[in-house]
């Protein structure tokens, strides 16, 4: 089950029944964000799964209802009748359907202390019925709280009851089935009897009430159908309301083209599936025609759809098992037009299924919620100093209000190891402003989707602060120009923290100076304890870190049971960098810290393995000690990197998404036991190190350079080409002109041809 974090409270908003008299409101209560939102989910498959729960009269559609008495011969005496319960879910009796669900799990041979459990949580969720309105917040005292998903299942439990107990014993009753709080009835006794048993109905629970309509002309409409007793049979037609209306999605509107056609999928379904009359579905057909025409499209589309939907119905008729699922990974996007069709084409190639969503929709401008307040929700925010403008980008699943609360606290109670903006003000001397405040980036809830929004806000601060120079003339001073300018113009040299070999040796001029290495340091002596502890492993160390954006404690705790699952069972001592004071299920051979001296790690001989998330510099020093690698990719360079681990047969990359217990432990034990791993990543450290200086002399060397001749001479010809020589527009403008002239000439040509032959077929008639 996911985690919860902060939520919110459950909002009640109405929605018109427009089809009834004095449009009444229906209440509807948004449970999605609610405490117990996620809980009440996971109550409904647990539930379903202790007791195997199918209640006996439910329907799940109409065309369930068409399948289960299309073939009924009917008695000439009997009739239709539809029973409503009134207001089924907030009149449901909390306490009796407790009572029946405990009898329910008892006759499945649950435990007893399961039942407890469930009950108590099932309790919880029920409580859960509270809600805002208009800025004032309600308390619903009783029923089935509203918005909860453990509601449908409560009332078809309590139903369920119901009917078995006071309803279908009835003689005169040929079948009874219920979609929700609709009922339909099939009655073979006389008026007066149904008015005896509508009446006793309603006496039975002081709560449930239920209203009748009787059949009209040996018919009635019960959901989408029209229902009319023929011949001691049942004939089908469908129903639509006095509000109905034959608008659905333009053909001319900017949605995916799967959201414009699903309307007439489910039309085209329904009308293949109920067995009308043919008048009846010529009539539901031409229905059909003229809404797509309303609504732009061309009748060929609902003929198209008529003929796949019948095609799938014969292939399903003639092949008894059907093909096995792929299982493929599901995304969505936000539709953007043929953009987000690329983009789900290029997914589609790797075996992902791409949904689209919608964003800009009326119901998004029409919405008679409350709102609420983005301070109450989760997502990314912004911190910046006050006084040097250093911006601190944060994610929380929590309440934003909370979490800035939690920033000031650790500044004002001194406690940097709690706040990494805290740390800087500690650090710096920097004052927190009377007015400081934060600013909301994104609200999402916590997940990947969180993630992605944190990559994608750092690199909008890292656009902003290029184009920002109060912070570089600080610095430098005020005559300093932008670093835009800089980079077009004014750069004489460029040092790349990068190994030309990492980077594909490709061409660059040569004012474009590779400095891989630049950041590593002399190797320094490890701190006794540690030393000691690297020192007196008997088999060897696996080293595990994925740097300092990525927390391993946020990995899901599938991924991360896998992690310590496989490390129990392997004979190597493993040292982890871990963001947390405890791991939950740490083995014994593995030893956790929120800080290690990695550069000097790795250099350790005892180190076997190092298990990384590929970020550049960790790679660098992996490849300067010589310790094969297993990368686990996350964001950013990280996956190139892990590619050219398999490149140059240094290491394994594996997926986060895809990772298994087998897959892991398998990948460890090639890694570390083949020995070609170490012998490669140790021949290209030799081949990457082998240099007349290493790269800080170089740096300085060609810094000096610069100063005693400049780059000018260094500069590609290509650093400062006219407009018009980017875009090669002297090449565009020849091929298209040759392009017009080849044209030209081909009609030209073809005019003379035909002209002849003309000609020629005129002047033959002549003569004869």
């Amino acid at each position: 089950m996911k985690l919860v974090f902060d939520k919110y409270v459950s909002l009640l908003y109405g929605l018109p029944k427009i089809h009834k008299d004095n449009i009444p409101i229906r209440p509807v209560v948004s449970y999605i964000g609610a405490p117990a939102y996620e809980l009440a989910k996971e109550l409904n498959k647990v539930i379903k799964s202790k007791t195997s729960f199918d209640p006996t009269y439910s329907l799940k559609n109409s065309i369930q209802l068409v399948n289960k008495i299309k073939d009924l011969t009917l008695p000439g005496h009997c009739k239709l009748i539809s029973l409503d319960v009134d207001s089924l879910f907030t009149n449901v009796p909390v306490k009796e359907t407790l009572n029946i669900l405990t009898k329910l799990l008892k006759n499945n041979h649950t435990n007893a202390n399961e039942i407890t459990e469930l009950i108590e949580l099932t309790k919880l969720c029920m409580k859960q019925n509270y809600f805002k309105f208009n800025n004032q917040f309600y308390q619903q005292k009783e029923g089935l709280a509203m918005g909860s998903p453990l509601s449908p299942l409560m009332a078809d439990i309590f139903m369920d009851d119901f009917e078995n107990k006071h309803i279908v014993k009835n003689n005169n009753i040929l079948y009874y089935y219920r979609y929700v709080d609709d009922i339909i009835i099939c009655w073979t006794g006389t008026d007066r009897q149904l008015d005896i048993f509508v009446k006793n109905l309603n006496n039975i629970h002081p709560k449930i009430k239920f209203k009748s309509e009787l059949e009209q002309n040996h018919s009635i409409n019960f959901l989408d159908l029209t229902i009319t007793r023929v011949n001691n049979k049942h004939q089908f037609g469908i129903f639509r309301k006095p509000t109905y209306t034959d608008t659905t999605i333009p053909a001319s509107s900017c949605h995916p083209w799967q959201h414009k056609l699903a309307a007439f999928h489910s039309y085209v379904h329904r009308l293949l599936s109920i067995p009308l009359t043919k008048e009846n579905y010529l009539k539901e057909l031409n229905l059909i025609y003229h809404m797509a025409q309303a609504n732009g499209y061309n009748n060929n589309i609902v003929n198209n759809i008529i003929k796949k939907q019948k095609s799938m119905r014969i292939k399903k008729d003639l092949y008894s098992t059907a093909p096995d699922k792929i299982n493929k990974y599901k995304s969505s996007l936000t539709y953007f037009g043929t953009v987000s069709e690329r983009i789900a084409k290029t997914l589609k190639a790797h075996d992902i299924h791409v949904a689209f969503r919608t964003n800009n929709t009326l119901k998004n401008i029409c919405n008679g919620k409350d709102k609420v307040n983005n301070k109450q929700k989760s997502g990314i925010y912004k911190l910046e100093c006050s006084d040097c403008k250093a911006t601190y980008i944060g994610q929380t699943g929590r309440k934003f209000e909370t979490r800035y609360k939690e920033h000031i606290a650790a500044v004002r109670n001194n406690q940097p190891q709690k706040s990494h903006f805290a740390k800087h003000l500690l650090d710096s001397g920097h004052k927190l402003s009377s007015d400081h405040s934060y600013k909301i980036l994104h609200t999402c809830d916590k997940g990947l989707r969180l993630k992605i929004y944190v990559e994608y806000s750092m690199s909008q601060i890292f656009e902003k602060h290029l184009s920002d120079v109060r912070t570089l003339r600080s610095i430098f001073g005020p005559n300093v120009p932008d670093l835009r300018t800089l980079r077009r113009r004014n750069v004489q040299m460029l040092f790349l923290n990068l190994h030309p070999i990492w980077d594909s040796n490709r061409p660059v001029p040569p004012n474009v100076v590779y400095l891989g290495g630049l950041h590593q340091k002399p190797q320094r002596e490890l701190p006794k304890e540690l030393k000691s502890y690297l020192d007196s492993s008997e088999h060897g160390v696996i080293y595990i870190s994925f740097g300092t954006n990525v927390k391993p404690s946020m990995f899901h705790p599938e991924k991360l049971k896998i992690f310590t699952d496989v490390l129990s069972q392997l004979p190597y001592d493993v040292l982890w960098k871990w963001d947390k004071e405890e791991l939950a299920g740490r083995p014994n051979n593995v030893r956790i810290s929120k800080w290690l001296p990695q550069s000097d790690l790795l250099r350790h001989p005892k180190i076997r393995l190092f298990i990384t998330q590929g970020g550049l510099q960790s790679t660098d020093e992996a490849i300067t000690a010589g310790v094969p690698l297993i990368g686990v990719p996350m964001m950013n360079d990280q996956w190139l990197n892990s590619e050219r681990y398999v490149k140059f047969n240094i290491g394994k990359r594996l997926l986060i998404e895809e990772l298994s217990e087998k897959q892991l432990m398998d990948t460890i034990k090639t890694v570390i036991n083949d020995d070609s791993y170490r012998q490669n990543i140790r021949k290209l450290r030799n081949v990457m190190h082998d240099q007349p200086k290493p790269p800080l002399e170089r740096a300085v060397w060609w810094t000096e350079y610069l100063l005693r001749h400049g780059g000018a001479h260094l500069r590609a010809p290509t650093a400062h080409l006219h407009w018009t020589e980017y875009y090669q527009l002297d090449v565009v403008l020849a091929v298209v002109t040759a392009f017009v002239l080849f044209i030209a000439l081909s009609v030209l040509f073809i005019y003379f041809i035909v002209s002849y032959v003309r000609y020629y077929t005129r002047e033959k008639v002549k003569i004869n």
